[in-house]
């Protein structure tokens, strides 16, 4: 699939799912389990970045959510079972929304990536976005986080400068990724399957 077809799937998918039932849920993690299996390791890594956020999103729910108390012995300290259900439901989303997030968008070629992100820009240049210009912006701060701390300089300096000096990015450039019809097809069948699951599931 055109890696900007992927980013769009992954944007709707992004909104949907937090409408979705159960069943659609679980439908939709169930094809992105079989998606990623082969990315244990990378998702691993997303996920323990994102600990935090989870129990922060699932305590936040557990003991702002009225209901009754899980402990009444410590009355308003306690979580309630509502809260502790819905915190549990939005973590469950929010892993769904992660997975496909590596699924459809990190786990492509960093070049396949700013590729995506330019044909996304590309239709706003009429409100005087430069495609070309920020995506290769984009891929320099990308490159420039992946050196050591000691070599990455100010990040504000790289998007101020036009010739940046460090001889990897100043020969940066971008790879374009021709659109062909199947590209439409399938995201069009994503598009059309995910608001299927999540009018009538």
């Amino acid at each position: 699939m055109h890696p900007t077809a992927r980013i769009v799937l992954y944007l709707f998918s992004a909104l949907v799912i937090p409408g979705l039932s159960f069943f659609g849920l679980g439908c939709t993690l169930g094809a992105v389990l079989v998606g990623i299996r082969r990315r244990v390791a990378a998702v691993s890594r997303l996920l323990w970045r994102t600990r935090w956020l989870f129990l922060l999103l699932f305590l936040g729910y557990a003991y702002s959510q009225p209901g009754e108390a899980l402990w009444p012995a410590i009355a308003e300290y306690s979580p309630t079972r509502e809260g502790l259900w819905l915190g549990a439901s939005h973590a469950l989303r929010l892993l769904v929304i992660l997975l496909l997030l590596d699924f459809l968008v990190l786990a492509m070629p960093r070049e396949p990536q700013l590729a995506g992100i330019y044909g996304l820009l590309q239709p706003f240049a009429f409100l005087g976005i430069a495609a070309e210009r920020t995506t290769v912006r984009l891929g320099l701060t990308l490159q420039a986080m992946e050196r050591p701390i000691s070599e990455r300089g100010r990040l504000s300096d790289l998007f101020q400068s036009e010739q940046p000096d460090h001889p990897e990015t100043a020969a940066y450039s971008l790879t374009l990724v021709p659109w062909q019809k199947r590209d439409a097809v399938m995201l069009l069948t994503g598009i059309i399957t995910l608001a299927l699951l999540w009018h009538y599931a």
